[in-house]
C-alpha cells in the first residue's frame, strides 16, 4: 500500500477522502486484524518457551481491534456522515474525541511495535512468525497513516467551517 503525499491528499475532495479512509483503511483493518490475532495466537502457542516469542501480542491485537472497530462505528456512522452533510459546526468536540483516541491508539500500536521487537523476527523464526511481523508492520503503518490523513487532511477541513468540496488544491 503506498502512501499518499501531502498535497495529493489535500488535493482530494472531501467525498474521494472518505470513500478512501473507508475502502483502503478501515474495510482492511477489519480484515487483516482477525486474521493477525489468530496468527499472533499460533506463534505464541508454538513458540511459548522460546525468549523472543511475542508473548501478549494477541492480545494486544485484540485490544486494538475490540477499541479501533468502536472507533470506526461512531467514525462511519456519526463523523463522517455529518462531514457528508457538510455539517461542519457540528464537528468540532466529535473530532476532538477522534483526535484524542487517535493518540491512544498511537501509544497503543507503539506496545504493539514493542510486543513484536521492532517487527524484526529471530533469525531461526519460523515463516509464521515472519509473517505475523510483516503483516503486523504493514497494519501498524497504516493505521498510522490513516490517522495522519484524517488528523492532518480531513479534521482541520471542517474545525474551522465547512469542508470545500472541490477537488483542486487547497492552499
Amino acid at each position: 500500500m503506498t502512501s499518499l503525499t501531502p498535497r495529493s491528499a489535500h488535493a482530494m475532495s472531501t467525498d474521494d477522502l472518505l470513500a478512501l479512509i473507508a475502502g483502503r483503511y478501515q474495510a482492511a483493518h477489519r480484515r487483516v486484524l482477525p486474521e493477525l490475532i489468530a496468527l499472533a495466537r499460533k506463534v505464541e502457542h508454538v513458540h511459548h518457551d522460546v525468549p523472543a516469542a511475542p508473548l501478549g501480542l494477541a492480545d494486544a491485537l485484540e485490544h486494538v481491534a475490540l477499541e479501533l472497530d468502536m472507533h470506526m462505528q461512531v467514525e462511519e456512522a456519526v463523523v463522517f456522515r455529518a462531514m457528508q452533510q457538510e455539517i461542519g459546526s457540528a464537528l468540532v468536540h466529535p473530532i476532538g474525541v477522534m483526535r484524542t483516541e487517535h493518540q491512544d491508539y498511537a501509544a497503543e500500536l507503539d506496545r504493539v511495535q514493542e510486543l513484536a521487537h521492532d517487527f524484526v523476527p529471530p533469525v531461526a523464526a519460523c515463516g509464521s512468525w515472519r509473517r505475523l511481523y510483516q503483516g503486523v508492520a504493514e497494519l501498524c503503518a497504516a493505521l498510522r497513516e490513516q490517522m495522519r490523513l484524517e488528523n492532518e487532511v480531513l479534521f482541520p477541513r471542517f474545525e474551522h467551517g465547512p469542508a470545500p468540496r472541490c477537488t483542486s488544491a487547497q492552499a
